[in-house]
């Protein structure tokens, strides 16, 4: 299997080695800007699964399972109240995603 095929597969994670540029500019950032650009990267390797062609919009959860939101930068520990059947357009993938019913702890309704 070649390199390029494994990166279209994303079944084999690839480590780069930044330049010296790179971390001169990583230190000009402020913490809010570096911050901003890990989760940027994080949410890049938690949507792989979306863009790969065979995706199919099916629950990875269930009811009472906890998880972690992040809403503008915020994270938001929640727990799953519902799965629904019925898939969601994401605009932003531009796929069905799974929908879910979520309730944050100490919130009421």
């Amino acid at each position: 299997m070649s390199h390029q095929q494994s990166d279209e597969n994303f079944s084999t994670p690839t480590k780069v080695r930044p330049s010296a540029e790179k971390f001169a500019t990583w230190n000009t950032l402020s913490t809010n800007d570096r911050l901003d650009r890990i989760g940027t990267s994080i949410q890049k390797v938690r949507d792989r699964p979306y863009y790969q062609s065979n995706y199919k919009p099916e629950a990875k959860f269930q009811k009472g399972d906890p998880i972690c939101l992040c809403f503008e930068g915020i994270y938001y520990h929640a727990v799953i109240q519902s799965v629904n059947k019925e898939s969601f357009y994401c605009s932003e993938l531009k796929k069905d995603v799974p929908l879910y019913t979520v309730k944050y702890p100490g919130w009421e309704k």
